[in-house]
């Protein structure tokens, strides 16, 4: 039986890529009667492929992050607040 100390570990090993994964899933086991997160846990792996369009708007964007053409979401948040 795996204990909180065994899954703490195996948390800490997770690649950054599976964290939001990772805390979708822990908060469907605390709650497996929340309909959005089943939702969410169920729903099909997007695999269509990306149009052109899609390509140009996702390289922009790696651009604009490298450059540091940004702005963080505490930022917009202070902003409306």
């Amino acid at each position: 039986m795996a204990t909180k100390e065994d899954l703490y570990k195996l948390v800490s090993e997770l690649p950054d890529s599976e964290l939001d994964a990772a805390r979708l899933y822990l908060e469907y086991l605390r709650n497996p009667g929340d309909p959005v997160l089943k939702a969410l846990l169920e729903a099909p792996q997007d695999d269509e492929p990306l149009s052109k369009e899609d390509e140009q708007a996702v390289s922009e964007a790696k651009e604009d992050l490298e450059n540091g053409r940004v702005i963080s979401s505490e930022t917009v948040q202070e902003d409306i607040s």
